[in-house]
């Protein structure tokens, strides 16, 4: 298991959090997740370090595929996989709740705020 999916892992694979943002370029080839709280599945445990927000950021996309039917007040992630193994290229598959999800390939995968870059 590559690094990357330890680390969202160790995220809960963000259940929970809501996104407050999607941004697709594809002339930049990049998708980017505006996300409230990266912690948001440990809320109310002991292990919570507090909400800390920012943004998950794809780049050298290859592929989106979108189907959210979209009529809640906010948008929660249900479990946000990577599939890393290919040598070059990252499978994303997020499934929102109450429904949707976005599957995406991609070459690179960076969660600024939290430090974790992909090669």
């Amino acid at each position: 298991m590559g690094e990357l999916k330890r680390k969202l892992e160790r995220l809960g694979l963000l259940h929970d959090s809501v996104v407050t943002g999607l941004a697709w370029k594809p002339t930049d080839k990049t998708l980017t997740f505006a996300v409230e709280d990266f912690y948001s599945n440990f809320e109310g445990l002991p292990e919570y370090p507090g909400a800390m927000g920012g943004s998950i950021i794809l780049s050298k996309v290859q592929q989106v595929t979108i189907d959210i039917d979209y009529d809640e007040k906010h948008l929660f992630i249900y479990d946000f996989e990577v599939d890393d193994t290919h040598p070059d290229r990252y499978r994303i598959s997020v499934s929102f709740r109450p429904s949707g999800r976005i599957v995406a390939v991609c070459g690179h995968i960076e969660f600024p705020e939290l430090n974790i870059p992909t090669p």
